[in-house]
């Protein structure tokens, strides 16, 4: 990424950008099926982020069987109502398995006879970076703070994009209006006596 004089930012490396518009749903639908064990909605998200979804849906029946079969040999079994007994009673180890389980099946598709588009493969690498390093974070400490912090980010993450998006519109409005006012080159011409004029300007945006 690069950021101008105006710090507005601009994406170089397009490789790894997507856009995530109409893509959360699907990914959350995977996430939740996967950790929860329940194969027909993880069957759904995979069909959905499938790049031939149309032909997918005709071998829901046989993709739903292979990941009932991959979930039990991964010794991960379905949340019931009491998920938060369960959970405590399979302890990290079993939460360890339920996270293993989303990115093994996101990377290995083709024993489903799947191919799942690329900006999901991108955006699940990316997720699986996030999780490694929030885990290293953590390294050590006792896994309910993990659990704990894991769950209020999660809550707190639509009022915050919501007012971080509320921050940068109003910062863009602020930095467009400064610009417009004859303050920088009075600012320029005011620079320090003992700096080059060309390094004074330096500082300023143009």
């Amino acid at each position: 990424m690069l950021v101008d004089g105006r710090g507005e930012m601009y994406l170089i490396d397009w490789g790894n950008c997507i856009s995530l518009k109409g893509r959360w749903k699907p990914l959350w639908e995977y996430v939740s099926g996967a950790v929860c064990a329940d194969v027909e909605l993880l069957a759904t998200a995979l069909i959905t982020m499938s790049a031939d979804p149309e032909r997918s849906e005709r071998r829901r029946a046989e993709i739903q069987a292979t990941l009932a079969q991959t979930l039990e040999k991964k010794r991960v079994t379905p949340l019931n109502r009491f998920f938060l007994l369960q959970i405590h009673k399979e302890g990290w180890r079993g939460l360890h398995r339920r996270l293993q389980v989303v990115f093994h099946l996101m990377s290995n598709t083709q024993h489903l006879g799947l191919v799942v588009k690329s900006e999901y493969l991108h955006l699940s690498r990316s997720l699986a970076a996030i999780a490694g390093t929030y885990l290293q974070l953590y390294n050590g400490q006792s896994r309910y703070l993990l659990i704990f912090d894991l769950i209020r980010t999660l809550t707190q993450f639509p009022l915050t994009i919501m007012l971080e998006r509320i921050s940068d519109d109003r910062s863009a409005r602020y930095l467009k209006l400064i610009h417009k006012l004859p303050i920088l080159p009075i600012m320029k011409n005011s620079a320090p006596k003992y700096l080059p004029r060309r390094a004074a300007s330096s500082y300023l945006p143009n």
